[in-house]
């Protein structure tokens, strides 16, 4: 089971730039020992040391599929804190089923991101909605965590009536992060829901297959609200 040490090694800079070039100076040491066999010892000695750096920079590196899954887990946890923060009982909001979305904190991440080999960037901050569906009322409860920190433990929690929820929506949201070390725009499909009074619950979803029919799921229960 992977631990806060490796999820910091996954998000740290990894500039092997140091090391290589010991590595290098190491060969040629070697291959001077053809002419001076002292050196043959010493290059060997040089390679290590490079070799040891690239390992404690890149040695037991957690794969992406590892760290999403904590970001999962973390998800199934926030369910069932949400029912215990916001007292509620499975029973009383279960109209529909809940909807739970992870997603990058990017405001507590300290531009601690990386884009892994499937595509996907995600940072070492995040933060999960829940949102809960009782007869009257939608329930929120957000969850913050951070993977490099497990004392990293933030909790909101809202409810709004159905009558005063004007929208449910998608949008693309930018976000200038530092992933690997080089400043760059990428782009997270958010949730958006809009009250009466003008203020917008938001998040930017990792999955848009699970955000696309969590809204999907909503507008109707939403609109059948309204309507009774």
């Amino acid at each position: 089971m992977a631990d806060a040490s490796s999820f910091k090694k996954y998000f740290a800079p990894t500039n092997l730039g140091a090391p290589i070039k010991i590595i290098a100076v190491g060969v040629v040491l070697f291959l001077i020992g053809a002419a001076a066999p002292v050196m043959f010892a010493v290059g060997l000695v040089v390679i290590g040391i490079g070799a040891f750096m690239i390992y404690n920079k890149v040695g037991g590196m957690v794969t992406d599929a590892e760290v999403q899954a904590a970001i999962n887990a973390n998800g199934a946890r926030a369910r069932a804190a949400g029912l215990s923060k916001l007292g509620l009982d499975p029973a009383q909001a279960n109209l529909i089923e809940p909807v739970v979305l992870p997603g990058p904190d990017f405001s507590n991440s300290g531009g601690r991101a990386k884009r892994g080999k499937d595509g996907r960037v995600r940072t070492a901050a995040n933060k999960v909605l829940v949102l809960f569906f009782s007869e009257h009322l939608v329930h929120c409860y957000t969850y913050r965590f951070d993977v490099t920190d497990p004392s990293v433990q933030k909790h909101e929690t809202d409810e709004y009536f159905y009558k005063d929820v004007v929208s449910v929506a998608t949008a693309t949201e930018e976000e200038r992060l530092n992933v690997k070390g080089k400043s760059e725009t990428v782009n997270f499909d958010a949730f958006l829901l809009r009250n009466a009074g003008g203020e917008t619950l938001k998040i930017a979803a990792y999955d848009t297959d699970d955000l696309n029919s969590a809204i999907n799921g909503m507008r109707a229960l939403i609109k059948q609200k309204k309507m009774a």
